[in-house]
């Protein structure tokens, strides 16, 4: 389901990539990938929402993950010009509505998962500052816990 879903994204079908991680968690509900990877097709879509609960719940699974070799590339592809559209587009979203938390708390997911940790870390400050108390998503990325070497066998 993940692949397929993997696929989607990267042919521009973001609701069917949805649907297949979605079908993805029902299978395997404790697998934060899959969360995570359908936090990013929501995003694609513009549902913000969505994106940002799913990545809640991906962290609250496994907020290590934050640490993965995971990388929009995985599933954007060689589709550069959508991956670039959809953070343009979060980021008009963001200037439009700069109380909004969550506007900039996916900015930070996007761009961290691209591989730019330190424009990711300003906007993640950003949605800490606006978030209050409800900021242990955010926390995540700005103090990442790492595998305790036990766990890795």
């Amino acid at each position: 389901f993940v692949r397929f879903g993997d696929s989607k994204v990267g042919g521009q079908e973001y609701h069917r990539a949805a649907q297949r991680y979605r079908f993805a968690i029902e299978a395997a509900p404790d697998v934060a990938g899959a969360h995570f990877r359908q936090g990013f097709a929501y995003l694609a879509s513009n549902r913000f929402e969505l994106a940002a609960n799913a990545f809640r719940r991906g962290l609250k699974l496994d907020p290590t993950w934050v640490n993965s070799a995971f990388r929009v590339d995985d599933i954007y592809g060689r589709n550069v010009l959508a991956k670039d559209s959809h953070l343009d587009g979060l980021a008009k979203n963001a200037l439009i509505d700069r109380g909004n938390a969550d506007y900039f708390f996916l900015l930070g997911v996007m761009l961290h998962f691209d591989g730019q940790q330190e424009r990711a870390t300003k906007f993640f400050q950003r949605a800490d500052k606006l978030a209050g108390g409800d900021n242990a998503h955010i926390q995540a990325f700005l103090n990442p816990t790492t595998p305790d070497a036990r766990d890795a066998i």
